[in-house]
């Protein structure tokens, strides 16, 4: 007579092989979790610096007169915008956020508005220093974020709307005749 079932030796060779094929399940989707963490924390840190710095290049393609002074950055705007009409702006580091100042005199004393536009930076440059810059200089400015590990990023800009001789009216599209790309 033909007995029907499982022999004990079966059911465990059979337990084993789960087991393995479930170790291997576990221990592939605890690193893609861990790899998912990891790369949202670095996308998180990667958006506010690329925020921080985009924001300072296109103010400062619109600067009339450009002071950089220990890592401050100071400009008059050439056209005001319709959430910002003040005239002046200033980036600076304080503690470990960057801030974006716009005020109405260049004194920094009337109608101050005071913005932060990035968090647990570690370091922020502006060169080359200056008060004012000569015309067509290119400005390099450097962020470094830190959270748990520290990323830095650079960009380059030079001022396109920027002329010392006083002569530029900044008005309607043409900018004067002083607007002036460069191409590197």
């Amino acid at each position: 007579m033909k007995e029907r079932g499982f022999t004990l030796i079966e059911i465990i060779i059979t337990i084993v092989i789960l087991s393995v094929i479930g170790v291997f399940s576990f221990s592939f989707f605890s690193h893609l979790t861990m790899t998912y963490t990891m790369t949202e924390s670095k996308r998180t840190i990667h958006q506010e610096a690329v925020y921080a710095l985009e924001r300072i290049s296109r103010e400062l393609r619109d600067a009339k007169e450009v002071k950089v002074n220990n890592n401050v950055i100071q400009f008059e705007r050439a056209h005001a915008t319709g959430q910002d009409s003040n005239k002046y702006i200033k980036f600076y580091k304080s503690a470990t956020d960057l801030y974006r100042d716009s005020v109405g005199d260049s004194g920094f004393t009337t109608n101050t508005t005071h913005n932060i536009i990035a968090k647990n930076v570690s370091s922020f440059t502006v060169s080359p220093s200056g008060t004012p810059l000569p015309p067509d200089t290119e400005v390099t400015i450097s962020l470094s974020i830190t959270r748990g590990e520290t990323q830095s990023y650079s960009v380059k800009v030079c001022v396109k709307n920027y002329s010392d001789t006083g002569t530029c009216t900044f008005n309607g599209r043409s900018f004067g005749g002083c607007y002036e790309d460069k191409i590197y």
